[in-house]
């Protein structure tokens, strides 16, 4: 996850196109799940949207990061 998250962020400060609001959102929902979970101090229950298709190096940084949130909150299967 941390390799997404920082290839996003060179992305963005070396002028690499604006995010996707979806993945933007798919992202927020993930981080949301997460932060829920570690709260209450149980594992993620929201069921994970898998990605739709196999990876592309062409898709943005942020839709990869989403796609590893995803991974994470369905269990790492």
């Amino acid at each position: 996850m941390g390799g997404a998250v920082a290839a996003f962020a060179a992305q963005r400060r070396y002028g690499g196109r604006v995010p996707d609001p979806v993945e933007v959102e798919r992202v927020a929902r993930a981080l949301d799940e997460l932060s829920a979970a570690a709260r209450a101090h149980r594992p993620p229950t929201r069921a994970a949207a898998r990605p739709t298709r196999p990876h592309d190096p062409t898709r943005s940084a942020l839709g990869r990061a989403a796609d590893e949130l995803d991974t994470l909150l369905a269990g790492g299967s």
